[in-house]
């Protein structure tokens, strides 16, 4: 049996105290090019994070960089041997899975995950759901979100403090998802949490059928504290997804105009806020109600990103409905801006 996870991960990580007793089953994806543990075998990819990565997908650097890596895969797995994905509710975390799965070369494949949390950004939900379309592969999967529908918290806890929460719960069940899973006498099947037993799946149903992938991880976070840093990293800022699409292909979680790698600036801030005061001088001088809070992000900036993006393109659809002989651009725009 092999056990893989990927320092993308937000609960499944390298660090986890449960993985430890399995430590010679364990491999490490580690996906931001730097190798994430000693303790345990890892295939390091080429990829180096370059700004915000926001964009989740096939289309993304990071993705192909673990592409390209996964073909070790062979060498280190048995084609006989039971591959154990663990995953949660980080859509990147998934990418060591559909790596696997792309190549269609093992027999065993099992997933254990978890939906975003229902608090997380529609675009985090959305990419979960679309990299999980294609199950077929599959000979098991469990999805965690019943775990984390019993987890209490006192008030005023902070984000970090859900997410031990969360690391302790799933492991407590390691031991036993492993063992049902070496010991099977199924070929396909999923995780019941009423009898807390893999279930054969029966004829005519298919694994992504299953419910729990429809739904977010059920969580109330009216008592959790969050802050910027929490928002920024994992998602938590809800966009106006309006003009999205609501379907999207398999394994691929963006409109092809979005940021794919945005590279931080040492001005990116300044940059960040110039536009944005452009942007809320054009809705003025054209009448245009438009609000648009500070940025909450403490990371590296690239002066621009999927926000900004949004923004503008709902800015640029308002001003369509104004007849262009009557729409106003003020004169300043880019007037007192030099880029460096």
């Amino acid at each position: 049996m092999k056990i893989i996870i990927s320092d993308e991960n937000e609960i499944w990580t390298p660090d986890h105290p449960a993985l430890e007793p399995f430590a010679d089953h364990v491999l490490v994806f580690c996906m931001n090019g730097i190798k994430a543990s000693e303790k345990y075998q890892c295939i390091i990819t080429e990829y180096h994070p370059m700004g915000l990565g926001m964009s989740c997908g096939l289309h993304t650097a990071k993705y192909r960089s673990l592409k390209a890596a996964s073909n070790m895969l062979i060498n280190r797995i048995d084609y006989h041997e039971d591959i154990v994905f663990l995953t949660d509710n980080n859509p990147d975390g998934l990418y060591p899975f559909l790596a696997a799965r792309s190549m269609n070369y093992w027999k065993y494949l099992h997933l254990v995950t978890m939906m975003p949390w229902g608090f997380e950004s529609l675009h985090r939900q959305k990419a979960h759901r679309a990299f999980l379309e294609n199950l077929s592969s599959l000979s098991s999967l469990l999805v965690l979100n019943n775990v984390m529908s019993d987890i209490k918290m006192r008030r005023g806890s902070t984000l970090p403090d859900l997410i031990q929460e969360a690391k302790v719960r799933c492991g407590e069940l390691l031991p036993m998802i492993l063992y049902q899973i070496q010991e099977r006498n199924w070929e396909k099947a999923f995780f019941d949490f009423h009898t807390m037993q893999y279930t054969p799946l029966e004829e005519g149903y298919e694994l992504a059928n299953t419910a729990p992938l429809h739904t977010p991880a059920d969580f109330k976070i009216d008592d959790i504290v969050l802050d910027p840093y929490s928002e920024g990293t994992m998602g938590l800022i809800e966009f106006d997804e309006s003009g999205l699409d609501d379907e999207y292909p398999e394994g691929s979680y963006s409109d092809l105009n979005r940021v794919e790698s945005l590279v931080p600036r040492v001005d990116g801030k300044r940059v960040c806020e110039y536009l944005r005061g452009l942007r809320i001088k054009l809705a003025e001088a054209n009448g245009i109600p438009f609000e648009s809070p500070q940025c909450p992000s403490v990371g590296p900036c690239a002066g621009t990103c999927d926000k900004c993006d949004e923004e503008l393109a709902w800015l640029m659809s308002e001003l369509d409905r104004i007849e262009p002989d009557q729409r106003i651009y003020p004169k300043e725009i880019l007037k007192d801006w030099r880029v460096s």
